[in-house]
């Protein structure tokens, strides 16, 4: 089935455009998406650098607390006189044995959490509650000597001595004394993780003592990291190794990073990343934030020999929620776009297959022969050269199909006249045998007269024949057909004149037009043209023929030729008759 220009003008249209508009469209939203990750990335990537900043902060003023305790006279003065005045060895380890099951009230541990140290602590952590933090972070504080034991604490802890705990060893380092960060650690007294920040108590340059801070890691972390820019976005804290010692969502500790994206977090300073490994949306493409809390970039024995990083999580749902508003708006603005194109392919295919069917039409019409048809396209580009051409084209045709007609009619006028010709010739050879015929037969003057004129008559087509002869008894013998013609006077006359000019002359007589001629004027209204034709046998003339028409007929030089041959042969029959009659009469007794 053949298909129209106009459905393949609007298909060429619609592939070209549809290829030109998807490919369009995927860059947009290649493009458009990894635009928006990276903006994305950017916010997540500097929200984690602001937490993590904050967070450093917040450590640093930590640290700058403890060691702003730490130089309290009170608490110097507790921890000095501890190192100078100190228990009995046996008392000591009898406390240190004994210190789980003693209340409060007994006056070894009242000795220690009433004091004047104590109550300087306890009257510092009233203050720090009272500066808007929703849950505290101090858990306690705790004062010990040089040698471990406990000289001041807010409360009463589970211990009493603590060279063997971690952070004292760290902080107190031998008597050097330096300050100690720890890593979040699981207290079992407290049941959840703490921080503790631990720093030497010094006494004119002597480490006398060490002070520690232990933190709710929960309270410590969750009031630096509650920063969103969303509605499922949190902020999480995770070691180097990969575990996540902070996480809102999970409980501490209890999720590591995928290796894959922890490789990407460690790599060095800040920055985002996009995984199918997020610790809570795993299999999805997520994007993460992350950045390195400067404080523990040397960590050294600090927060567990680790470095610490603030990283984000969020929904990818809400992350790339932009990112799918875009693709819905060019999947809408597409298909509204492949409409309009098709629309506009529609109007432009009608525009240019216009003057295409213009040109159709009227090639039909003029190969239908109508040659003097033109078509009329008013476009200067190929469809109208096209139309030009074809109007040329059926010029040139019109004017060549004229000369062929001119030449068909010349050559049929032509082949017309040769072919009168032809049979004026075959009529006149057949007149001529009839009358040479008439040489083979033995008859008498009369009878061959009598054929001659017949013959004359029917071959030349004349309106009367006559034949004349001189007889010197008779005078003029005339013989003419046909009988009703023949029999007038007035044509009768003019035969005889006719004749008698011939035998007078014995040359052809070709009158074409009586009317024109003074002396066969009268003879016009019934005879327009006459042949006088000499009848001759051996040189000499023994008759004539005198053909009658009319209307005037001028004879052309191969009829007068044919005239004369007429006479020469009617000459020679007529002698012969005559010769035969008189040979019939000497052969009669």
């Amino acid at each position: 089935m053949r298909q129209s220009v106009q459905k393949r003008i609007v298909g060429s249209i619609l592939i070209v455009g549809v290829s030109s508009l998807l490919l369009g469209l995927s860059l947009v939203y290649f493009i458009g998406k990894a635009t928006l990750q990276k903006t994305i990335g950017a916010s997540f990537e500097e929200l984690a650098d602001v937490t993590a900043k904050k967070l450093d902060e917040l450590i640093n003023h930590h640290a700058e607390q403890a060691v702003f305790l730490a130089g309290l006279s009170d608490v110097v003065r507790a921890a000095d006189e501890a190192n100078t005045r100190p228990l009995a060895p046996e008392a000591a380890e009898r406390l240190r044995r004994e210190w789980g099951r003693l209340g409060t009230d007994e006056r070894n541990v009242a000795r220690i959490v009433d004091n004047t140290a104590s109550e300087s602590l306890r009257s510092f952590m009233r203050m720090t509650s009272q500066n808007g933090v929703d849950r505290k972070p101090h858990e306690f504080l705790v004062v010990t000597d040089a040698r471990g034991r406990l000289v001041a604490a807010t409360r009463k802890p589970s211990a009493y001595a603590y060279t063997e705990a971690y952070w004292w060893r760290e902080a107190y380092a031998n008597g050097q004394g330096r300050l100690f960060m720890s890593d979040v650690i699981y207290d079992e007294e407290l049941g959840r993780y703490t921080f503790i920040i631990a720093t030497p108590i010094r006494e004119d340059g002597r480490v006398v003592g060490v002070l520690s801070m232990v933190h709710d890691a929960q309270a410590f972390y969750q009031w630096v990291t509650s920063i969103q820019v969303g509605r499922t976005d949190h902020m999480m804290l995770v070691a180097s190794d990969g575990t996540l010692l902070f996480c809102p969502v999970f409980p501490t500790k209890s999720h590591t990073l995928h290796p894959s994206l922890l490789a990407r977090v460690v790599g060095g300073g800040r920055g985002w990343a996009t995984t199918t490994h997020d610790v809570h949306y795993p299999g999805v493409e997520a994007l993460n934030g992350f950045a390195p809390v400067r404080v523990s970039l040397t960590p050294g024995t600090n927060f567990g020999g680790k470095v610490w990083y603030i990283f984000t999580s969020q929904k990818p749902s809400e992350t790339y929620g932009p990112i799918y508003t875009l693709l819905r708006w060019i999947i809408v603005s597409g298909a509204a776009a492949i409409g309009l194109l098709l629309l506009l392919g529609l109007a432009a295919a009608r525009r240019i297959v216009k003057p295409i069917r213009v040109v159709q039409a009227g090639a039909q019409v003029i190969g239908s022969g109508n040659l003097h048809h033109r078509i009329r396209v008013d476009t200067d580009d190929e469809i109208g050269a096209l139309a030009a051409g074809i109007n040329e084209m059926a010029e040139k045709l019109s004017t060549s199909y004229s000369g062929l007609e001119r030449m068909v009619e010349e050559r049929t006028r032509a082949l017309a006249q040769r072919t009168g010709q032809l049979e004026q010739r075959n009529q006149e050879l057949f007149l001529l045998y009839a009358i040479a015929s008439s040489l083979n037969k033995a008859q008498s003057l009369d009878d061959v007269l009598g054929e001659l004129l017949t013959k004359v008559l029917g071959g030349m087509e004349a309106h009367a024949v006559f034949m004349g002869f001189p007889d010197p008894d008779k005078g003029l013998i005339l013989q003419g057909r046909p009988p009703a013609v023949t029999t007038q006077e007035e044509i009768t006359h003019l035969a005889e004149s006719v004749i008698q000019h011939v035998l007078d002359d014995g040359r052809l007589v070709v009158v074409s037009d009586t009317a024109q001629e003074p002396e066969y004027q009268a003879f016009a209204r019934h005879v327009r043209s006459f042949v006088g034709i000499p009848l001759r046998s051996k040189e000499k003339t023994v008759g004539a023929l005198v053909l009658l028409y009319l209307k005037p007929r001028v004879p052309t030089t191969e009829e007068r030729e044919f005239f004369l041959s007429i006479g020469h042969q009617a000459g020679v029959v007529v002698e012969n008759a005559r010769l035969f009659a008189v040979l019939k009469n000497l052969a009669s007794p």
